[in-house]
């Protein structure tokens, strides 16, 4: 899907609306203190005021909003990020809707529904994933989105090479986070391991491909 300026900013401005309308709608129902944190098996273990936990994703979404749109303007390389801006604009869309997800979940558990916020946070990763690991196969060389290691700074083919497995890597890794629903006790790994193994793969990855590169 593309987006012109006008109608992502209006498609955020619905997204932002809708966070805080649902804290406002449920504010009178909710206790003084509200469930903000759990551990990795979904057993809640932090409560925060509900003056300031209601309103902390809605919050936390205008301010990712505001430092994702600078990012494009403020860029040096800001002439290869207008390549794959409407991936760029698509992903900032499919970042408000996570933290939208999150936070109607949280609502939710406040509300007395006994849901596993393990279980259910991973489909919500693997999609950011997902599409993250799309946005990364058209990203092109810049400062601030994508694989930024030296050596993918240092050189265009080893920062298009490694872009190419960070694709596969990071869409294997969103269908990996997916098991957690079936597998709720060890939802958390689902997510953890695929990831960090990516990284950690990528960074060496990089390194190597630039080693040989220079060899050449």
């Amino acid at each position: 899907m593309d987006f012109d300026k006008t109608k992502l900013l209006a498609a955020i401005a619905i997204l932002l609306i809708i966070s805080f309308a649902m804290s406002f709608a449920v504010y009178n129902k909710l206790p003084e203190e509200i469930i903000t944190h759990w551990d990795s098996l979904g057993e809640a273990n932090g409560v925060m005021s509900k003056d300031v936990g209601l309103f902390l994703v809605p919050v936390l979404g205008i301010i990712i909003t505001i430092v994702m749109l600078a990012i494009p303007l403020i860029d040096p390389l800001k002439k290869n990020i207008h390549g794959f801006i409407k991936y760029y604009n698509m992903f900032i869309l499919i970042m408000l809707g996570f933290l939208l997800y999150i936070h109607a979940i949280t609502i939710l558990i406040n509300l007395g529904y006994d849901l596993n916020i393990s279980q259910l946070i991973g489909p919500a990763i693997g999609v950011l994933l997902f599409f993250a690991g799309i946005l990364i196969g058209h990203v092109k060389k810049n400062y601030m989105i994508g694989i930024r290691t030296p050596w993918t700074l240092a050189s265009k083919e080893v920062w298009d090479k490694t872009h190419q497995k960070g694709r596969t890597l990071f869409k294997a890794s969103g269908i990996i986070c997916f098991f957690g629903l079936i597998f709720p006790n060890y939802a958390m790994w689902f997510i953890l391991a695929p990831i960090i193994i990516s990284v950690i793969y990528l960074f060496a990855y990089s390194c190597v491909e630039f080693k040989n590169e220079e060899k050449k």
